[in-house]
C-alpha cells in the first residue's frame, strides 16, 4: 500500500502529554478526541508542512541505529535535529521497556510496520521502528489532531487495517514544544522555497518535583518509553477503531510501574480522588488519565500478569466495558472480581494524610490526594458500574447490590478498623461496633451484579478462604460459596464445631476482631453446608 493509501486509514494516539499549567493539562489531547477527529475527516490531504513546504523539506539525511529490538531513525539538522546522546537515551529507555514487558508481564509484543511513518524509511526485518522527530511537525499531524498538540512527549501511530496490530513510535526530539502565545517562528531556505515553523522553546516539566525534562532527558524518556511501548502492545489486542475509555490510564500506570522514581502521573490524580462522576465511564477525556491509580493498584494487588490478562479479556468482550474485562481478568487469576474491586475501594480511602502502611495499594499512596467522603444525603448509585463511594454514616443504606464495609475509629485510636457487612441481618449483629465508634465511614462498591462473567473459557469460581494462612491483619473472607448451602462452618482439628454463619452471597467476610476473639492460633477446617467437603484453614496471630 502506498503512503497516500495509509493516510486514509491512519489514526493516532497522543501519549504522555505534559502540561506546564493546569489550563494546559485541561486542554491536553485526549484519545477519544483524536479518534473522533480521525473518523470525521475521511478525505485525503496534501502532505505539506504548515508553511506550504513539503514534509520532506524539513529534514535532509536520515540516520539509522539498530539496537537489540528497535531501529531508531533520526536526523541531525533542521527542526527535527537531535544528538547522539539523546538517541543513546532513547535506546536505553526503549530497551528497558522491552525487558520489563517481555520478562514480567509477557503480553503479545509490538509489531512494527515495514516502512517508518514520518521519515518513510524501510525498517529492517525483525526490528520495531522508533523515529525521533519534532512532534509538532509530524507528517500530516493537523489531519490527525485537528489542531497543533502542544506538550506532547510522543505519538504512537497504528498502521492500516490490512496489517492491524502493527504500529510505530515517534519520540519528540528535544522534549520541548512551542508556546501557545507568543509563538516564535523560524525560517530557512529550501531551494527556491522559504519554509517556516513554530520553534519549540517551552520545556516539558515534571510538575511534581519541579525540573525540566529537556534538561534531564533520562526521566522524561523513561516514562515515555514505558507509556508508548504499552500502547503499542495494546494495539495487538485492539479489535476496533474505537478508543476504550481505560486505554490511556492503563498506559499511564505503566510509567509508574516502569519508572517509579519519576512520579509524573501524580499530577493527574486529583479528579479521580474527588469522585465527581457517577462511575469510571463518566470521566472526561482529561480525567481518564487519573484512572491510572486503579491500574497501579491492580498491578500491586494481583501481580504483573494482571495487565496481560486484562488485555486478553479486552479482545473478547466490549472494550468499553471495564467491569466485564476486569472481572474476566481477575477471575482468570483465581480471584473474586467483586471482592478484589471492593478491596481496592477500601484501601483507596487511606490516601494522602489518611495513609496507613497496612492498607497501601502503592508506595506513593501517601502522595496521592485525600479521597473525598460525601455527605450521607447524596444518593448512592446502586447499579452504576464500576463505582465506589464513601459516606460519613452509621446507618445501613438499604438493599444495595454492591459490597459494604464500615471503616470505624474511636477518638483515642490512630487507625481505622474495617467491619464488613454482608446483609441487613449481618449489620444488626455488628451494629454496636459501628454505633459506638466516634467516626464511621461507609464504603460502598459495585462492579457486577453477577459474581462471575459469562465466558466460554471461564470456569466456576473456586470455593476458598483468603488470606490463608490468616495472620490477623485483615478480615477472613470466603469466596465461591455455593448458593445452595447458605451455612458456613469452621471446625477444630477434632471435628468439633467452632463457629458457623448464615450467608446469602457467594462472598462472605468475617471481621478480624471476631476471629481474634473466637479462635486460638492453630489448624482448623471449613466447609459450606452441613456435609460439605472439609478444607484446611491455618490461623496465626
Amino acid at each position: 500500500m502506498n503512503a497516500s493509501g495509509k493516510l486514509l486509514t491512519l489514526l493516532a494516539f497522543v501519549l504522555a502529554l505534559m502540561p506546564q499549567a493546569l489550563l494546559a493539562y485541561q486542554e491536553r489531547c485526549g484519545t477519544a478526541e483524536l479518534l473522533q477527529n480521525f473518523k470525521n475527516r475521511t478525505s485525503n490531504v496534501a502532505r505539506t508542512a504548515p508553511s506550504g513546504c513539503t514534509v520532506e523539506d524539513f529534514y535532509d539525511s536520515v540516520y539509522s541505529r539498530k539496537t537489540r529490538h528497535f531501529e531508531i531513525f533520526y536526523t541531525k539538522t533542521g527542526p527535527h535535529a537531535t544528538t547522539d546522546v539523546f538517541v543513546d537515551s532513547v535506546e536505553a529507555a526503549m530497551e528497558a521497556a522491552y525487558t520489563l514487558f517481555s520478562e514480567k508481564q509477557k503480553p503479545l509484543l509490538p509489531k512494527g510496520d515495514s516502512i517508518s511513518y514520518h521519515y518513510q524509511k524501510k525498517v529492517s526485518d525483525g526490528y520495531y521502528p522508533i523515529e525521533v522527530v519534532e512532534i509538532t511537525l509530524t507528517r500530516d499531524l493537523k489531519r490527525i489532531l485537528k489542531s497543533r498538540c502542544n506538550a506532547c512527549f510522543a505519538l504512537t501511530v497504528p498502521t492500516p487495517q490490512e496489517t492491524w496490530g502493527n504500529s510505530a513510535i515517534l519520540v519528540d526530539n528535544d522534549l520541548r514544544h512551542p508556546p501557545e502565545i507568543p509563538v516564535k517562528f523560524e525560517t530557512f531556505k529550501k531551494g527556491s522555497k522559504e519554509c517556516s515553523y513554530a520553534k519549540s522553546t517551552n520545556e516539558l516539566q515534571n510538575i511534581y518535583y519541579g525540573y525540566s525534562y529537556a534538561k534531564k532527558i533520562g526521566p522524561g524518556l523513561r516514562i515515555t518509553a514505558f507509556h508508548e511501548f504499552f500502547h503499542a502492545i495494546q494495539f495487538r489486542y485492539q479489535n476496533s477503531w474505537e478508543s476504550p475509555y481505560w486505554l490511556e490510564s492503563q498506559a499511564s500506570a505503566m510509567e509508574e510501574i516502569g519508572a517509579p522514581d519519576v512520579d509524573d502521573y501524580l499530577q493527574t490524580l486529583d479528579s479521580f480522588f474527588t469522585m465527581n462522576w457517577e462511575n469510571f465511564r463518566q470521566a472526561t477525556n482529561t480525567q481518564k488519565y487519573s484512572l491510572s491509580a486503579f491500574f497501579i493498584a491492580m498491578h500491586n494487588l494481583l501481580g504483573p500478569s494482571f495487565n496481560t490478562r486484562f488485555l486478553e479479556a479486552s479482545s473478547k468482550v466490549d472494550q468499553d466495558s471495564l467491569s466485564q474485562i476486569f472481572a474476566m481478568a481477575v477471575s482468570s487469576l483465581g480471584k473474586n472480581p467483586n471482592a478484589v474491586f471492593h478491596e481496592f475501594a477500601k484501601r483507596a480511602f487511606f490516601s494522602g494524610s489518611r495513609f496507613q502502611e497496612k492498607q497501601k495499594l502503592s508506595d506513593d499512596q501517601d502522595k496521592w490526594p485525600k479521597m473525598q467522603v460525601h455527605d450521607p444525603e447524596i444518593e448512592i448509585k446502586s447499579n452504576s458500574s464500576p463505582y465506589f463511594t464513601y459516606r460519613y454514616t452509621k446507618d445501613f443504606p438499604g438493599n444495595l447490590q454492591g459490597k459494604i464495609t464500615y471503616l470505624v475509629k474511636s477518638a483515642h485510636d490512630s487507625l481505622y478498623r474495617a467491619i464488613d457487612v454482608n446483609s441487613s441481618s449481618d449489620y444488626q449483629k455488628k451494629y454496636h461496633k459501628i454505633f459506638n465508634a466516634d467516626t464511621s465511614v461507609l464504603v460502598y462498591s459495585y462492579l457486577l451484579e453477577n459474581e462471575m462473567p459469562q465466558d466460554s473459557d471461564q470456569v466456576d469460581q473456586k470455593f476458598m478462604a483468603y488470606p490463608n494462612p490468616w495472620k490477623g491483619a485483615n478480615p477472613l473472607c470466603f469466596t465461591g460459596l455455593p448458593s445452595n448451602q447458605g451455612v458456613l462452618e469452621i471446625r477444630t482439628r477434632t471435628g468439633s464445631l467452632a463457629s458457623s454463619w448464615n450467608y446469602s452471597f457467594t462472598e462472605f467476610c468475617i471481621d478480624q476482631e471476631e476471629i481474634h476473639s473466637q479462635f486460638a492460633p492453630g489448624l482448623y477446617y471449613y466447609r459450606a453446608g452441613r456435609s460439605g467437603k472439609m478444607q484446611k484453614l491455618l490461623i496465626l496471630k
